[in-house]
């Protein structure tokens, strides 16, 4: 009996070294599939690059082959917000997590239940967001963003001249520019209007009537010569993101509203 014994425990243990060896080699494997899928590069659909990273690589809903950078996909979400290359409708919500925007098929029922944001009856899938769905989606979108942008402000500079991390997701993205600059990526560069998102206070002139004061040419007369803003297009903050010199210049960053500033 006891030698029997001895004999089922010698092979119970030789079960249990084959197993463990062949999760080792397992999970081996598939780290070294991971390094290697790391270090393939890929090319963007779009800027038609050939050498993006796996990490910046943006991870679509569908499942077409075609490969894009978060950058260019960021900003065809803004004015067409359907792959560009299988035309499927993408929907948004936003990753605390990852610090960006999330993407989900905007005609599945799942999507919603998962947080997806559902813009109001009338609004065409896969369409430019217009006003009022515009306003409706900056809203909602700004209000998942803002413990997440709080929270930027707050964050150690971690690229030069103070540049960070922006919560579009986008590395060093969120720096500081001249206003002109600021006003050349803008939608409408001659009725760029800009307004802190942290305080509020107004970065343009404003005449009696209410209305901003423009130029000669009738471009917004700007205030100061200098704002801190964010490189890229996306959903994340659709109609871009301005921060004063005033507000970045306290340290620690504290004190802002927890609510969405809206504009003036």
């Amino acid at each position: 009996m006891r030698t029997r014994r001895r004999h089922r425990r010698r092979q119970r243990s030789r079960r249990m070294e084959k197993v463990k060896a062949k999760i080792e080699d397992e999970y081996s494997t598939d780290l070294r599939r991971e390094e290697e899928e790391e270090d393939q590069p890929y090319e963007c659909g779009i800027c038609l690059d050939d050498d993006i990273r796996a990490f910046d690589v943006v991870v679509k809903p569908c499942k077409c082959a075609t490969s894009y950078c978060k950058k260019c996909w960021n900003r065809s979400m803004c004015t067409a917000p359907r792959c560009p290359t299988c035309r499927t409708s993408i929907g948004f919500d936003y990753d605390s997590e990852k610090g960006e925007a999330k993407f989900l098929l905007y005609e599945d029922p799942q999507s919603v239940r998962d947080g997806m944001i559902v813009l109001p009856e009338g609004y065409k899938p896969g369409t430019e967001f217009r006003a009022p769905m515009r306003k409706y989606f900056w809203n909602t979108m700004s209000q998942r963003v803002r413990p997440t942008f709080l929270q930027m402000l707050a964050e150690t500079n971690t690229g030069e001249e103070g540049a960070r991390t922006c919560v579009c997701g986008g590395k060093n993205c969120f720096r500081r520019m001249t206003m002109e600059e600021r006003r050349g990526q803008a939608w409408n560069p001659r009725g760029f209007a800009p307004f802190c998102d942290a305080c509020g206070k107004r970065q343009y002139e404003v005449g009696q009537d209410g209305h901003p004061r423009v130029d000669d040419k009738g471009y917004t007369i700007l205030i100061g010569t200098h704002t801190w803003s964010c490189e890229w297009r996306s959903v994340a903050h659709l109609w871009g993101i301005d921060v004063c010199e005033d507000c970045m210049s306290q340290e620690p960053a504290s004190g802002f509203s927890k609510d969405v500033v809206q504009p003036p």
